[in-house]
């Protein structure tokens, strides 16, 4: 098989994840419009320019990021923290919620503490959650030092190819 045919298989399992995903957002309360698909986030690079990440979710409320979701195949546990990096990374605050979901499990962590708050597609918190947590940490910030720290995590597992071309984090 050649990488072309792996990175078509990878976004066919990425959207069939993604898919299941917002199914079950909706079903926790969450309308299909404060979800924005496909973004990226960019971190400058030391002599290589940027490097670009997808978001394959990122659940909106009040015109807040309140949940980033990344859908990956295979092992959770090797995107669990870059996900909470660009949680901590994308705004000028970290958004509340980070989750990472295969096709069957998810985690959703705490973005701020980086403890899992739980486990499987249940786990996902509702609106009146993800609002109460967005008011509770409006003056919460990541300190210039640990946000140094957040884009050495994403530089490093980018450059160590704990992803490749064909399995983007």
């Amino acid at each position: 098989m050649e990488d072309n045919d792996f990175c078509a298989l990878n976004m066919a399992d990425r959207e069939r994840i993604r898919g299941k995903v917002i199914e079950t957002l909706k079903q926790a309360g969450y309308d299909e419009g404060s979800m924005k698909l496909d973004q990226s986030f960019a971190v400058a690079t030391e002599g290589e320019g940027e490097l670009v990440i997808p978001i394959e979710i990122l659940v909106h409320l009040d015109n807040e990021p309140a949940l980033l979701v990344k859908c990956v195949r295979g092992n959770m546990a090797t995107r669990e923290r870059p996900a909470l990096a660009l949680a901590r990374l994308l705004k000028d605050r970290p958004i509340p919620f980070a989750a990472v979901t295969t096709e069957r499990e998810a985690v959703v962590f705490d973005a701020i503490t980086g403890k899992p708050v739980g486990r499987g597609y249940g786990a996902f918190p509702g609106p009146a959650e993800a609002e109460q947590r967005l008011r509770d940490a409006a003056d919460v910030r990541v300190p210039p030092d640990q946000q140094e720290r957040e884009k050495r995590i994403l530089h490093t597992y980018y450059h160590l190819r704990c992803t490749t071309e064909m399995e983007p984090f």
